[in-house]
Formats: structure tokens, sequence, C-alpha cells
């Protein structure tokens, strides 16, 4: 059988991924740079490396009080066990612990309470980092770190980490 009988019609090429939701669509530079790979918005108003402000939400998981190297701005501690401490605040420029912890730092953006994408990667963030850190040091340990339910503590983060925002003037 030649090409030119071939019963499959030839591929249409340059339309992009087929699960894409902008397929089809010419999207300006600055409009792609607004998506992820899925064709989803991660944001609205600056873009993210536009955004900056040196403020780093951080947070912690450690053993005993935690020695940060810089003042957070309403910084917030609970105990998670009786021995592990769950430590969340804002810093100026990113903070360094002086002892073992579990956790991370984000740099918050300048347009936080006007980009709703942004808030809701930042309260994505915060969930899936605090559980993370919890349990990479309930790994770690050997111990459990939870000594309460799941729900108070993410009530208390979220109250935390509002506070600690609001403090640092986002």
């Amino acid at each position: 059988m030649s090409n030119k009988e071939s019963t499959f019609p030839d591929p249409i090429v340059g339309q992009g991924h087929p699960l894409d939701p902008n397929r089809g669509q010419v999207l300006s530079e600055d409009d792609e740079k607004r998506m992820d790979d899925q064709g989803r918005p991660i944001a609205e108003g600056l873009l993210w490396g536009k955004a900056g402000t040196g403020l780093y939400l951080c947070i912690a998981v450690t053993k005993g009080i935690p020695w940060v190297d810089r003042p957070l701005i309403g910084g917030a501690h609970t105990d998670v066990s009786k021995k592990l401490r769950l430590t969340l605040g804002v810093a100026q420029g990113r903070p360094r612990l002086q002892q073992e912890y579990w956790g991370a730092a984000l740099e918050l953006p300048v347009d936080l309470g006007r980009d709703k994408v942004k808030r809701q990667y930042v309260v994505e963030w915060l969930k899936d980092t605090v559980l993370e850190a919890i349990e990479a040091c309930e790994s770690a340990t050997g111990a459990p770190a939870r000594a309460g339910s799941l729900t108070e503590l993410g009530l208390w983060v979220a109250a935390a980490a509002e506070t600690a925002i609001h403090k640092a003037g986002l």
C-alpha cells in the first residue's frame, strides 16, 4: 500500500497538547507565563518572578525551641508532640535554622491580597508543607509527631499564617 492509499489522515501539527484547554488558541508570551504546563492559571496579577517581597513564610518542625537567624514577624509556636514544636512566621530574607528541622520557606508575593490564584497557591503550599514536615519528622525520629487532631492543627496553622502575613504588611 502506498502513502497515497493510506486510510489514516495526515496528523495536524502545531496544535499543542491534546488536553490543553487553550489548544488552538494563540497566546501572548505573557499569557503563556501565567499558566502551568496543563493550562491552569498560576497568576492573575504580577508574574511570580516579578512579585517578590523578600518576605518569606516559614514553617519548621524542630526538637525543642527553634533557633532562627532572624526575627519572625508574627512568629507562633505550637507543640505537635512532647518533644517537637511547629514554628510558623514571616521573616525578612530567607531564614536559616541553627538545628535540625523539617519544613520550608516560601517568598510571599507583593500582590498576595489582590491575586486569588496566588492566595490559593499559598494556602495549598502551607497545608502540604506542614503535613510533609510532620511526616518527615515522624519518619526521621521514629516517633509519632502528632499529639492532637489534624483539624485542630490545621485551624491553628491557618490562623497563625494569616496573623503573620498581616503583621508583615501583606
